[in-house]
């Protein structure tokens, strides 16, 4: 492999470091069942986050592009009265229940709750 191609792939990564799926296919951020004005404001209260922020978190970044912005919101907003899926609700609900070891203080917190 010559050093030019292993740059191009090194290159292609870097590009492509966020996915474009989003982790649930539905906004139901609490999981609950259903898309509505507490999901909406749980990704307003997140918005013009980054992945290197404490408040974003991949859950609410509807585009899976590393930030909550307003095309994160629009597709939220979109999803009121949708049906959400079994596995979203579950996913949303044991994502919830994790939330608090994500993030700068997330070691700290499972130190303390004795994970580690």
């Amino acid at each position: 492999m010559s050093n030019t191609l292993h740059e191009e792939e090194h290159s292609h990564y870097e590009d492509t470091q966020y996915s474009t799926t989003p982790i649930i296919s539905v906004a139901d951020f609490n999981g609950d069942g259903e898309v509505d004005s507490n999901d909406i404001e749980d990704i307003i209260s997140r918005y013009n986050s980054a992945d290197e922020d404490d408040l974003y978190h991949p859950l609410y970044d509807r585009d899976a592009d590393g930030d909550i912005d307003v095309n994160d919101i629009i597709k939220a907003v979109s999803d009121i009265g949708v049906d959400v899926p079994l596995l979203d609700q579950q996913i949303a609900q044991a994502t919830q229940a994790t939330m608090k070891y994500y993030g700068s203080d997330g070691l700290e917190n499972a130190i303390a709750d004795g994970y580690f």
